[in-house]
């Protein structure tokens, strides 16, 4: 059987190792996590910057996808309008340059059968004073 005088030293022993270890796990933890939790602010700082540096290489190649896009649009537009204009004008269909040159055209020419018309009328009418003025002399 254990010598029960030796008991209780082995237990206060063990628990005074126990309570020394966690005591020197705190100091170590203590010690080294103020370190590890710089060497994780400085391997943060270095991530961002690279981030950063990326964003702005990202958002580069989006203005210069942006403007390729845009040249590209502009370009099948007017590729379009040619194309277009050339199968409307095989069709004999009129540009709307050409009908506004045939609509000034035509208000031109309307403006000059008004004129002749007011001076026919003009005349008619000078014509048929002249009848009854004529009829009316003296009796």
């Amino acid at each position: 059987m254990a010598n029960p005088g030796k008991f209780p030293e082995f237990f206060i022993n063990s628990a005074q190792k126990l309570f020394f270890a966690g005591l020197g796990a705190i100091s170590i933890a203590e010690e080294r996590g103020a370190k590890f939790l710089e060497e994780l602010a400085e391997r943060g700082r270095k991530y961002e910057f690279r981030g950063k540096g990326r964003v702005e290489e990202a958002g580069e190649a989006l203005s210069r996808a942006k403007e390729t896009a845009e040249s590209c649009k502009e370009n099948f537009e007017k590729t379009l309008d040619e194309k277009l204009k050339s199968v409307i004008g095989k069709f004999g269909v009129p540009s709307g340059e050409e009908v506004a040159n045939l609509t000034k055209r035509v208000e031109t020419l309307m403006g000059s059968v008004d004129m002749l018309l007011r001076r026919h009328r003009d005349t008619e009418t000078d014509k048929e004073k002249g009848s009854t003025d004529k009829g009316a002399g003296p009796s």
